[in-house]
C-alpha cells in the first residue's frame, strides 16, 4: 500500500446498508476501525489495542461483538475482506501510476537527450561549415594578393 493514505473508498450505499443496524457508538467505533485498516493492513485481534484503536475504551467489551461481525479472525488477526480488495485496487492503482509517470519521465529525458544531441549535431555541422567557408575565404584573399602582386 501506499504511504500517501490520505483517501480511502466509503460507499454510502454499501456502509448504510450494512451498518443499519448500528448506534452511534458503534458507528463511530466501526469507523475507527476500518479507517486504521485501511492504513495498516489487518488489525491484531486483541482486545485491548481494539478498544484503543476504536476510542470505544471501556464500551469495546459492550460492542466487541457486534464489531467483530464485520471481520474474519485469521491467524490472530482481524481481516475485512472489503478493505483487503479496495485496498489492493488501489495499490494497484497507484503501481499502474508511478509507471505511467517513469515512463513519461525516462521519454522525456529520452526527448531531451536526443534534442541535445541534434542541436549539437547542428552547432557542430554550421561550425564545420563556417570554418570551410572562412579557410575559403582566406585562401582566396591570399591568391589574390600574390596575383595582384
Amino acid at each position: 500500500m501506499s504511504k500517501n493514505n490520505a483517501w480511502m473508498p466509503l460507499y454510502i450505499g454499501d456502509y448504510m446498508r450494512d451498518t443499519s443496524h448500528l448506534d452511534a457508538t458503534e458507528h463511530g467505533a466501526y469507523l475507527m476501525l476500518i479507517m486504521h485498516y485501511w492504513n495498516t493492513g489487518p488489525v491484531k485481534d486483541d482486545d485491548r489495542a481494539l478498544a484503543n484503536i476504536t476510542r470505544a475504551g471501556i464500551q469495546w467489551p459492550e460492542i466487541s461483538s457486534t464489531i467483530r461481525a464485520f471481520f474474519t479472525s485469521e491467524g490472530g488477526f482481524l481481516r475485512h475482506k472489503r478493505i483487503d480488495a479496495e485496498r489492493a485496487k488501489a495499490s494497484d492503482l497507484s503501481d499502474k501510476r508511478r509507471a505511467a509517470g517513469q515512463a513519461r519521465q525516462s521519454s522525456n529525458r529520452s526527448a531531451s537527450a536526443e534534442h541535445v544531441l541534434s542541436n549539437s549535431l547542428a552547432s557542430a555541422g554550421a561550425n564545420a561549415e563556417q570554418l570551410q567557408t572562412q579557410s575559403h575565404s582566406q585562401s582566396q584573399s591570399h591568391i589574390h594578393s600574390h596575383s595582384v602582386s
